[in-house]
């Protein structure tokens, strides 16, 4: 896989800088051994933290989640269709996105967090979440889940920048999943009521 260069400038809010959180996150969690589910024993997630790999996915949910919660982006970086990607797509520099369009404003209208002064341990925590929400974690073997937005059935192509989401279809979205979650929650719980009055019977 390519490797984004190491020698540029850090302001934590790139796509080395992501590089960067994301390994953190995952050697203090003690992960830096998880293997990748179905990949052999030699491939282990660090690994996968590049930008043909689920760097990405881990970008955009902590995009989208540090929207719903503070309203601004996380990462100066957009996203764009690329079928050589795991994820099919790459995370890219805001600056050094190729085109302009109507797509970009989308990411606009959202300040960076850094650069809205939001602290670093707060930023560390909600990457922290969006990764851990980005994984089927079974024992010390991991899984991607994969990338659905919300509210939208638009396709991409290669080489089309993906539309930030806005705040409001977010919000929508983290709802809509919630009570999804609750009524199998509700209907878990039912299915033992029921188990437990046929066997008083």
């Amino acid at each position: 896989m390519a490797k984004v260069s190491g020698s540029r400038l850090h302001d934590g809010t790139r796509v080395q800088d992501a590089m960067d959180m994301f390994r953190s996150i995952m050697f203090i969690n003690g992960m830096e051994r998880y293997t990748v589910k179905g990949w052999g024993r030699d491939i282990t997630i660090p690994i996968l933290i590049d930008p043909e790999a689920w760097l990405g996915l881990f970008m955009l949910r902590s995009d989208e989640m540090c929207i719903s919660l503070l309203g601004h982006r996380m990462w100066n970086a957009a996203y764009v269709g690329d079928q050589e990607c795991i994820e099919g797509f790459r995370p890219v520099n805001f600056q050094d996105v190729k085109q302009d369009s109507s797509a970009l404003d989308t990411y606009r209208k959202y300040q960076v967090a850094e650069d809205a002064g939001v602290p670093y341990s707060l930023r560390f925590m909600i990457c922290k979440m969006a990764m851990m929400r980005s994984l089927h974690i079974e024992g010390t073997e991991v899984s991607s889940k994969p990338y659905v937005r919300v509210l939208s059935d638009d396709v991409f192509g290669h080489g089309d920048i993906l539309p930030m989401i806005d705040q409001s279809k977010i919000y929508a979205g983290l709802l809509s999943s919630l009570t999804r979650k609750m009524n199998l929650n509700l209907q878990h719980e039912l299915a033992k009521a029921s188990d437990m009055d046929l066997g008083h019977n």
